[in-house]
């Protein structure tokens, strides 16, 4: 009865995905609200897993993983209260010293969550490799959330890049900005983990392990 656990992670990854998809304006109040339900829920999906999971390394990664999620989403709460003050929109032609400043606590808050869930199910996968089917999915969820955490990381906090254009007669201008570029990796990197989860959950259902079984 382990499938509900990855079943369990992948509705908010997708929820997230949704969410950052359909809501035009990414700045850093709304990376860090939608981090923060992110978090959370994925902290109730380990708890799930806690429950599910058998004893031993599986079921410690999953008590790991809920404790680190958890933190990542209260630090996401605060930092947005810290941030409620921010200019929404960066001035023209460059980033604030606030901005920016925010813009780098937003890339750290969910990059650093993002590598400590890393290394979590690396350990845990590694750990469990050759004893546990789900054990190449840990390694796989691992690496997508490492990388995901390098790139985020990585976006510089004072970025700023004006466009305009013009489409059908109409005269269109805008900026990508650091908030834009982080949200857009979160929303990619959700994505990605939201299908893996899906198809880890799918593949540990008891009908399809028995015709797996079967099959062999």
């Amino acid at each position: 009865m382990r499938w509900p656990v990855p079943i369990a992670f992948a509705i908010p990854a997708l929820a997230a995905t949704l969410l950052i998809t359909f809501t035009p304006g990414h700045t850093v109040w709304f990376g860090f609200l939608a981090f923060a339900g992110f978090a959370l829920l994925s902290a109730g999906a380990a708890g799930i897993g806690v429950g599910l999971l058998p004893s031993g390394p599986a079921r410690v990664g999953a008590i790991a993983k809920t404790a680190v999620a958890a933190i990542g989403a209260v630090v996401a709460l605060l930092l947005f209260g810290l941030s409620a003050f921010t200019p929404v929109t960066a001035p023209i032609g460059e980033v604030s010293a606030v901005w920016a400043q925010d813009a780098l606590a937003l890339s750290l808050t969910i990059g650093i969550t993002f590598a400590v869930l890393a290394i979590v199910d690396l350990l845990v996968g590694i750990r469990q490799r050759g004893a546990d089917r789900f054990a190449r999915d840990w390694i796989t969820i691992g690496v997508v959330q490492a990388v995901a955490a390098v790139a985020i990381v990585a976006v510089p906090p004072s970025f700023y890049q004006a466009f305009s254009f013009t489409d059908k007669g109409e005269f269109i201008s805008g900026a990508v900005t650091s908030s834009t570029m982080i949200v857009g990796l979160f929303g990619a990197a959700v994505a990605i983990l939201g299908v893996l989860y899906a198809i880890a959950g799918v593949g540990l259902m008891p009908e399809r392990s028995r015709r797996e079984r079967a099959t062999a």
